[in-house]
């Protein structure tokens, strides 16, 4: 999970390199790559739940679904929030992708940390 953790970590640099340095980026295609990013966390996050399955007891895994879909309802509210202010603007998807991308990053090694334990 570790190895996975610092691929991910490489392909997310490279994203945000291109996003920060790249002056000829369209929004349409700051859009996309931070959906990427997005998708990128989100799979590594998937990735890390599944080792965790295999990690952790029944009762600790119960008690960490039920953190994990109350981290999932405050995800999701802190995504339309980021939205909310540009709503219908064509840099919505950005800010909602970069707080998803964010969140879930953060998330991912909180997640790890319970794999030291």
């Amino acid at each position: 999970l570790w190895d996975d953790l610092a691929r991910t970590e490489e392909q997310a640099a490279l994203l945000e390199a291109s996003l920060q340095n790249d002056p000829f980026l369209t929004q349409g295609d700051m859009n996309q790559k931070t959906n990427e990013l997005y998708i990128l966390w989100d799979s590594v996050l998937n990735t890390t739940w599944q080792g965790l399955k295999r990690l952790l007891d029944e009762d600790a895994m119960a008690a960490l679904t039920v953190e994990e879909r109350a981290w999932i309802k405050e995800k999701e509210r802190a995504v339309e929030e980021a939205g909310a202010g540009s709503e219908g603007g064509s840099i919505q998807p950005m800010l909602m992708n970069d707080t998803a991308a964010e969140m879930t990053k953060a998330r991912v090694y909180e997640l790890m940390e319970l794999l030291d334990e």
